[in-house]
C-alpha cells in the first residue's frame, strides 16, 4: 500500500507531463488533488470503520484503488479522468494502513514486534516502489508508473486474500 501512495504521488506530476495532460502548474494541482483526496478519506474513515469490518473496508478499498489507477490510464483518451482518478486514488488508499492494523489486531496480537514489523514494510515499499517506478518511467516511458502502481495494489489485494484463506477469515 505504502509503495502506491508514495510511487503515484510521487511521479503523477511526471506522468501527467509526459503524456501531456498537463502543464508544469497544473500537474502541481494534480498532485495536490491525489493529496487532497488521501486528507478528506482520512477525515471520513472514522465514520466507515464504525460501519464496516476491517477485511470489507480493505476488500473495497483495494479494488477501488486498482480501479482508480485504471482511471488514470484511461486518462490518454479523456484528459480529464487523471484529475477524477487521481481525486479518487487518494481517497481509496487513504484507509488502507490504519484498517490493516485493525484488521490484524483482530486477528493476531499485536505486540510491539509484530508492529514495527507492519512499519518497516511500509517504509520499505514506500523507498522501493517509488525508486522502481522511477527507473521503469526513465527506461520505458510514462506508462510504467501505472503498471507499478497498479500491480502493487493488486499484489495488495492478492495478499489480502490469502491471508484471509490462512487464518480461515470469510
Amino acid at each position: 500500500y505504502a509503495g502506491v501512495e508514495a510511487g503515484f504521488s510521487g511521479w503523477i506530476y511526471t506522468y501527467a507531463i509526459a503524456r501531456g495532460l498537463a502543464t508544469a502548474e497544473t500537474a502541481a494541482y494534480l498532485n495536490s488533488t491525489f493529496w487532497g483526496g488521501l486528507m478528506i478519506g482520512r477525515l471520513l474513515s472514522v465514520a466507515i470503520s464504525v460501519r464496516y469490518l476491517p477485511r470489507q473496508i480493505l476488500k473495497v478499498h483495494l479494488t477501488w484503488a486498482f480501479l482508480s489507477i485504471l482511471l488514470v490510464a484511461a486518462s490518454t483518451y479523456v484528459p480529464v479522468l487523471v484529475w477524477i482518478g487521481s481525486l479518487s486514488l487518494g481517497l481509496a488508499v487513504s484507509t488502507i494502513f490504519p484498517t490493516a492494523l485493525a484488521f490484524a489486531e483482530r486477528n493476531i496480537p499485536l505486540s510491539g514486534n509484530v508492529t514495527s514489523r507492519f512499519y518497516l514494510g511500509s517504509s520499505v515499499g514506500s523507498m522501493t516502489l517509488p525508486l522502481l517506478a522511477g527507473f521503469l518511467i526513465e527506461t520505458t516511458g510514462p506508462e510504467a508508473l501505472l503498471i507499478v502502481v497498479g500491480a502493487c495494489a493488486l499484489s495488495c489485494f492478492a495478499d489480502l486474500l490469502l491471508i484471509m484463506r490462512l487464518w480461515k477469515i470469510s
